[in-house]
């Protein structure tokens, strides 16, 4: 990490940043999957939603959009054979891919952007 919530996608010139919501998103992810699972699976979990990010930064901008939320795309990012996962909420530009939130896949996304709304700092 360069800074504190920012990675540099190798290869690309997007920066991936974790805005402070999708910090404690990734916090909160953290902590329920120590609990019910264990801290090296919560460890391994984060890094996995990380490197998926970079990738995202790496690769085509993601084609998903909520539609209430035009200006965000939706990365859908879960373990091979599970039934869920998280969606990383962001905001691409030229430069950066600025995730603003990393929601449940069972959760109304647009429920959850518009009653919390999202920043990007």
């Amino acid at each position: 990490m360069s800074k504190k919530g920012e990675r540099v996608a190798s290869g690309s010139i997007r920066v991936v940043r974790f805005s402070q919501s999708a910090a404690r998103d990734l916090e909160e992810i953290y902590s329920y999957t120590a609990h019910f699972y264990g801290i090296e699976q919560a460890e391994q979990y984060l890094d996995f939603l990380r490197a998926q990010a970079e990738a995202a930064a790496e690769g085509p901008e993601p084609v998903l959009s909520p539609e209430a939320f035009p200006d965000l795309s939706l990365i859908l990012v879960k373990w091979s054979g599970a039934r869920h996962g998280h969606y990383l909420v962001a905001k691409l530009t030229k430069s950066e891919l600025i995730v603003v939130r990393v929601l449940h896949t069972a959760m109304d996304l647009e429920s959850r952007l518009g009653n919390e709304g999202y920043e990007t700092r």
